[in-house]
């Protein structure tokens, strides 16, 4: 007889687990096991590998229980970073993973933990937040369905973390207008996204345009960063390229 499938909640940093209860209460099926973990809240602020191995023990232990269930995966946050750490670390749980979703989860990096650890010397866990997890994220969800879900409050971000950060290539993309950061895990319309994808979970083609092409090898490049897009209008081209695509600075 076939177990239950199983699914994984993580909240964010300097916030309980509450919100995200909310939200698998939502979008969870009758019969999935659902684990909610709360981290300490201190904690999150302090240093990211001791969170990846708390949030990795619970669900290995979880997964061991149950052996024959696929599992998915939502995070926020840096909870959505803490998983892709999880997931990269343990490459064979791909074969049990249903679906991944990722709300707010800056994956290229926070701006923001830029800022506050400008010169890399790893203040507190913004080093670990403003580094770029993309490659490692997109290792993922060239086999995973993924659902990346970003707010905007003010045409670039949600208030925290900037739309472009979120993105990947490959994954559906849903961004929700006039919610803030915080908002996000309990906002009805994107309860309503979460729970219709995990629901039919499936994987769209990488695009291999040349723009696309273009912006992955940038994206590579040492000290890029993903830029606001309301900085869009007062950028310069720089340069021309004969089919038209323009580099702005």
């Amino acid at each position: 007889m076939s177990q239950s499938p199983i699914l994984f909640f993580q909240h964010g940093m300097g916030e309980s687990n509450q919100n995200m209860q909310i939200l698998a209460g939502r979008v969870a099926s009758e019969n999935a096991y659902v684990v909610v973990p709360n981290l300490n809240l201190l904690t999150t602020f302090l240093n990211l590998d001791p969170l990846i191995e708390v949030v990795e023990r619970s669900a290995s232990e979880t997964l061991n229980d149950f052996p024959q269930s696929t599992f998915s995966v939502v995070g926020f946050s840096m909870g959505g970073i803490l998983w892709v750490e999880v997931l990269s670390r343990n490459p064979s749980w791909l074969e049990r993973l249903d679906a991944l979703v990722l709300i707010g989860s800056p994956i290229q990096g926070a701006s923001l933990a830029r800022t506050v650890d400008l010169f890399g010397w790893g203040i507190g866990i913004a080093q670990e937040l403003g580094r770029n997890r993309q490659y490692l994220a997109e290792k993922i969800t060239q086999k995973i369905p993924t659902l990346v879900i970003a707010g905007s409050v003010n045409g670039g971000g949600d208030g925290v973390i900037p739309i472009e950060s979120t993105r990947l290539n490959g994954t559906h993309f849903f961004t929700r207008n006039n919610v803030k950061h915080q908002d996000l895990p309990i906002d009805l319309i994107i309860g309503e996204k979460v729970k219709s994808f995990l629901l039919h979970p499936y994987l769209i083609p990488s695009e291999n345009s040349r723009i696309t092409r273009l912006i992955d090898h940038f994206e590579h490049v040492e000290g890029m960063t993903p830029a606001d897009e309301r900085d869009f209008p007062r950028a310069t081209i720089s340069h021309t390229f004969s089919d038209g695509i323009t580099l702005r600075e």
